[in-house]
């Protein structure tokens, strides 16, 4: 009798689901044909996890025959709603638009003259298209493959040569051209928009003095903006692994990323102005009643809003906060043992708030995922060698 998929399969129990398979479990399903899962930067079959993680929360086997994947099956919903990525396996020919998330072009270390002289063109002639060619031979393969246009534009995030760990400039690309395969009535409509607007590039497009032979990536552009306020590359996380952008130490290359928008909105401030907002908003937390508490709780978003604190961080909600304090009832709920000391400040147990899952990982902001540590279950948490 086949066993239909349960509606409170869990991010936890997913997760188990994941370690269990790569630690090697025997279980019925075969690998993914056209999607994967992505978690810690590995890719693991969908049905896989899901089945596995229906046996966790229902203590019934599940074979591959009881429910089917795909894009609009439960199996990708459960896994959606939990807060899992899903991707498309190289090749796999279909990757819906329910599935794919958009995803942007990130350009290490362009010259900051070259972005000031487009932006001096913009300024000019109030817009317009500008064109810029990474110093490199290699076809960039995201935009032959996907190529943009006007209709449908690419994100650009880059970063200078001066300042590699920063994401500096966002713009739009509205085109690519391989220059070797350009026609040459569009070769001598750039060149002459090159004199006019942007002559420190002319040598690099004609190959002058063999400037340009390695630089055969033609990207149009729209839109280029200076970000006042500079963000981690770190903020960025690769397609090909869900990791973020590791720090460079060396300008060149690129990465297909996901698209986080222009950046220009994105909230900001120093760590010591996050830390007293956070801990003004837990002291109205503990003001509330439990009703009241739930109240928010219920409201409040589960994925919690991405701020920039030098590095990028999260707004954490404080009635998660207050909520798993108050269940703990002082007692650190990883070793059983009472709080080690009162707070200073209120006379109240003193235990960290720890995420099971990282917020960094995508784990989510919610009481579930959270709970009150001893500082030194904490650490051991972060920095021993525990397994859990």
């Amino acid at each position: 009798m086949a066993n239909d998929l349960p509606d409170d399969v869990s991010r936890n129990n997913l997760i188990e689901a994941i370690e269990r398979i790569e630690g090697g479990m025997d279980h019925a399903f075969a690998d993914s044909t056209k999607y994967d899962v992505l978690f810690g930067g590995k890719r693991f079959p969908p049905k896989a996890v899901v089945g596995v993680a229906a046996e966790i929360a229902t203590g019934k086997m599940f074979s591959p025959e009881d429910f089917s994947g795909g894009v609009d099956s439960k199996c990708f919903r459960i896994l959606k709603q939990n807060g899992f990525t899903i991707v498309a396996k190289s090749g796999a020919g279909d990757t819906s638009e329910d599935i794919k998330r958009p995803t942007a072009l990130f350009i290490n270390g362009i010259y900051d003259e070259v972005l000031t002289e487009i932006i001096e063109a913009q300024n000019s002639r109030g817009g317009g298209e500008s064109y810029i060619q990474p110093y490199k031979g290699q076809v960039i393969g995201m935009l032959r493959k996907n190529l943009p246009n006007a209709d449908r534009p690419t994100r650009l995030y880059v970063s200078t040569t001066e300042n590699l760990s920063k994401v500096c400039y966002t713009a739009l690309i509205v085109d690519w051209d391989d220059k070797r395969e350009l026609p040459e009535e569009k070769r001598d409509a750039v060149r002459q928009h090159l004199k006019a607007y942007q002559p420190g590039e002319v040598n690099l497009f004609l190959g002058a003095e063999g400037v340009g032979e390695k630089a055969v990536n033609l990207i149009t552009i729209k839109d280029l903006k200076e970000l006042d306020t500079l963000h981690s590359t770190a903020l960025l996380r690769k397609v090909s692994d869900d990791l973020p952008l590791q720090k460079r130490t060396r300008s060149g290359g690129w990465s297909e990323v996901y698209d986080l928008g222009n950046l220009l909105d994105l909230s900001s401030g120093t760590r010591d102005q996050y830390d007293a907002e956070l801990a003004e908003e837990i002291d109205q937390a503990l003001k509330l009643s439990d009703s009241a508490l739930q109240e928010r709780l219920s409201s409040a978003p589960r994925i919690p809003e991405k701020i920039q604190i030098i590095s990028t961080g999260f707004r954490r909600n404080s009635s998660v906060i207050v909520s798993v304090l108050r269940r703990s009832n002082g007692i650190c709920e990883r070793c059983g043992v009472i709080a080690p000391f009162l707070r200073r400040s209120d006379n109240s147990p003193y235990l960290e708030v720890h995420h099971w899952i990282p917020l960094s990982q995508g784990g989510e902001d919610t009481v579930e995922n959270a709970a009150a540590l001893c500082p030194n279950c904490h650490r051991e948490v972060h920095h021993g060698q525990v397994s859990s």
